[in-house]
């Protein structure tokens, strides 16, 4: 019953959109543009590591950041106010691994911090719900929600890479949210800005990392958390007809 009110609110949108609305009513729009991916860190946890002879906790972190790429889009106008909508994104950025430990009288140890490539590649279907009809005033917001796919593939890491050892492609079930506006240029064309979140589980496993069995079930249980993955994107956009 959470989400019970999201029908209703179509439907009153349909129903009051009127035959202008419907004259208004673009059938197709497809575009593309460019954009990136906000940083985030995709795993922190911590790992008993051996210094001499004692053991200390150490601090790892992996961050997935400077995703840049294009992306296509296009969308089937159902109602006025509701549109059918797939969306594709490619990019590659940077995997950053890491990890150190603050050990009292060992002083501020880097154990271990390496630097690789990673392509990601998106693929969602969702539903944009737009309060004012497309095409019918200068500036027009939309919101999205869909599911899809998220593919992550992790290159060759560069320097110390004792603790982390990920390498491949991994491909995870997402929920796409968000929101974006279209701003009017010329006739039928628009520029299309969008914020995206595409939330997926972890593209880490455990056996990306060289450690005891103790420790990685542990590191499994902090895994199980939704990593966001947000997209700011902006490109050029055409209703058809």
């Amino acid at each position: 019953m959470r989400y019970a009110w999201f029908p209703i609110v179509i439907s009153a949108m349909v129903a009051t959109s009127g035959g202008q609305g419907w004259a208004q009513r673009p059938q197709l729009g497809l575009g593309g543009g460019g954009g990136l991916v906000l940083g985030s860190y995709i795993l922190e946890h911590e790992i008993p590591v051996g210094l001499g002879d004692a053991t200390v906790l150490a601090q790892q972190r992996v961050l997935l950041t400077e995703i840049t790429g294009g992306s296509a889009q296009g969308e089937w106008f159902a109602t006025p106010h509701v549109a059918l909508r797939g969306h594709v994104t490619h990019g590659a950025g940077s995997l950053v691994p890491s990890t150190w430990t603050d050990a009292g009288e060992f002083d501020v140890a880097g154990l271990e911090r390496g630097f690789g490539r990673v392509l990601l590649t998106t693929y969602d279907v969702s539903l944009s719900v737009w309060p004012f009809v497309p095409r019918s005033q200068g500036f027009a917001p939309f919101f999205t929600v869909g599911i899809g796919t998220a593919s992550f593939d992790l290159r060759q890491q560069t320097g110390e890479r004792d603790f982390f050892r990920g390498r491949g492609a991994r491909r995870l079930k997402t929920l796409a949210f968000g929101a974006g506006a279209d701003m009017a240029v010329w006739s039928s064309v628009m520029l299309r800005v969008e914020a995206v979140n595409h939330r997926a589980d972890s593209p880490l496993a455990p056996e990306d990392f060289a450690l005891d069995e103790t420790s990685r079930e542990r590191l499994r249980q902090t895994l199980d958390d939704d990593v966001n993955n947000v997209r700011l994107s902006m490109g050029a956009y055409v209703y058809v007809p």
